[in-house]
């Protein structure tokens, strides 16, 4: 391994480690009553949070370490512009979304709207 790639490893961990352990004072402390309170100091709801963000925030450092790999190992002076594609697009989005901390939120509001989506089509089907 390179420098480069454990620093960005540690980096990326630190980061998800960050996310996994803090995730319930940066996306939820504000967010819900007193009653949701008490049910979020469980054990398994910490662990639960720790898990859901810390991977979600690996697997955007591992997109944009595979963006790097394939796009920028060899240089900036190296990019060829029409290498670029769809894939990458979606790697970037993917990353920058865990990176971020919100690809677990993202998921669960895509996962909530197929439902709605579904329940909605088959009221409509009956």
């Amino acid at each position: 391994m390179q420098i480069a790639e454990i620093l960005f490893l540690v980096i990326g961990f630190s980061f998800s480690f960050f996310y996994g352990v803090r995730s319930y004072y940066i996306f939820t402390f504000r967010t819900i009553d007193k009653i949701e309170k008490e049910r979020y100091k469980t054990i398994t709801m910490k662990v639960h949070n720790f898990f859901v963000n810390f991977s979600g925030s690996v697997i955007g450092w591992m997109c944009l370490y595979l963006l790097y790999k394939d796009l920028l190992s060899s240089g900036l002076a190296d990019v060829n512009l029409g290498k670029i594609s769809f894939g990458h697009a979606l790697l970037l989005f993917i990353a920058l979304l865990g990176i971020w901390g919100i690809l677990p939120h993202t998921f669960w509001g895509l996962a909530s709207s197929a439902k709605y989506m579904a329940e909605r089509a088959l009221g409509r089907l009956k």
